[in-house]
């Protein structure tokens, strides 16, 4: 937690030498900015603290009154405009909170996926400029700000935003779809700009295609099952990523069937290019924000993992075992928490006698580990200033419980 002096009889002094002194209780001046910072650098350096970061979830974000579609975002212009702000006060990063895709019915941040991306927070407005070739229009952005019942109060209007962001997204991946089929009919930086957006499209594909498809195949089977939670899905897709690896060749078969109706069928295959679309999008939009501010973007990560995860990696957690938290003095019977938990028999690669297998002296990792690094490696990547982990107990010394019990105390 950041204090402040707010106090107007609290003064410091930035500048002996100009004899300077700065209240903490007003603004700024243009040309105390650079003394102030220096005085907090000044501070670290005798506190050797390399670093000076603030919390800020995602949502918290404040959003220009033009801009304010129901949710802030690190990647609108008030977000960059923020962290501008942040670092004139002398801080080098901020920690955002999870930034994985939330479900409509349940908007924790850690309750969200490892992979997906939240794409409620995707810079709608960026959407109607000529980087974007306009594949949003403006009427239909200004029309979301103008309705927003929550616009100007500093109150985040989940449901509201969950829609419209959704709508916004879907008039967004048609405009590009129709630019696309007439890009040979399209001239100057339009044609241009479509070009080189599909091409980086199908290259995201292609790159992240470990996690994506999968993903993507969960929200075409939510829809097609009404329901986002995969736990009430008929059996045949419940079932679908255990299938697909199952050594009877029927339900290989059958699974294999399946995943080719989602491929053929227009609605959900569609559905599945649109996933994939706004996670390119978001992407790119985590790439841009690193070159637009001063300060570095800390991951704030959940140990868990989310129901979307959990239904396409079913091979790599234990079926009867849920991880939690152990009885302590803030609760007899500790947290139940109903994630799943990774097999340690899947964290290496292991011989016939049981041993871990080596190559080079370097730990063969199986399924597991290959899940803990892949996730971790693409936190690095996204976030230069590092990642913080939540209840990283659990990821060192996880405590599990029978999935039976009303209670984490075993």
């Amino acid at each position: 937690m950041i204090t402040s002096v707010s106090s107007s009889q609290q003064v410091y002094s930035l500048d002996s030498k100009r004899s300077k002194q700065v209240s903490f209780g007003r603004k700024l001046k243009q040309d105390e900015q650079a003394g102030y910072q220096k005085a907090v650098q000044n501070a670290l350096k005798e506190l050797d603290k390399q670093n000076l970061s603030i919390i800020a979830h995602g949502p918290s974000f404040p959003s220009l009154s033009s801009e304010d579609t129901g949710i802030g975002s690190p990647y609108t212009s008030g977000g960059v405009k923020f962290m501008e702000f942040l670092n004139k006060l002398g801080f080098n990063s901020v920690q955002l909170g999870p930034s994985g895709k939330t479900k409509s019915s349940d908007a924790s941040p850690y309750t969200s996926t490892v992979f997906s991306d939240n794409t409620l927070f995707i810079d709608l407005n960026a959407l109607t400029k000529p980087e974007w070739a306009g594949i949003l229009s403006e009427e239909t952005f200004n029309t979301i700000v103008a309705n927003n019942e929550a616009k100007d109060t500093g109150r985040v209007s989940y449901e509201y935003a969950y829609d419209k962001q959704d709508a916004a997204l879907q008039e967004a991946w048609s405009n590009f779809k129709a630019k696309v089929d007439k890009l040979p009919e399209l001239s100057g930086s339009d044609a241009s700009k479509i070009s080189e957006l599909q091409e980086k499209f199908d290259s995201f594909k292609e790159s992240n295609k470990l996690w994506l498809e999968s993903d993507a195949r969960y929200e075409a089977l939510a829809k097609a099952n009404g329901n986002d939670y995969w736990g009430v899905w008929n059996d045949l897709d419940k079932n679908l990523t255990k299938m697909l690896s199952s050594k009877d060749k029927t339900e290989q078969e059958k699974a294999q069937a399946r995943l080719k109706e989602l491929e053929t069928d227009p609605k959900l295959s569609d559905e599945m290019e649109y996933y994939k679309f706004c996670q390119f999008v978001m992407s790119q939009q985590k790439a841009d924000i690193v070159k637009k501010v001063p300060v570095k973007t800390i991951a704030d990560i959940q140990v868990t993992y989310s129901d979307r995860d959990w239904w396409a990696l079913q091979n790599v957690f234990m079926n009867d075992q849920r991880l939690g938290v152990p009885p302590d003095y803030f609760s007899k019977d500790g947290q139940a928490w109903g994630f799943p938990a990774i097999d340690p028999d899947k964290l290496f690669v292991k011989d016939a006698a049981g041993n871990i297998k080596k190559e080079n002296g370097i730990p063969v990792l199986g399924e597991g580990g290959q899940l803990i690094k892949t996730r971790f490696d693409k936190m690095f990547r996204d976030n230069p200033g590092g990642v913080r982990i939540d209840h990283i107990v659990g990821l060192i010394d996880p405590w599990v419980y029978p999935a039976t019990a009303k209670t984490a105390k075993v």
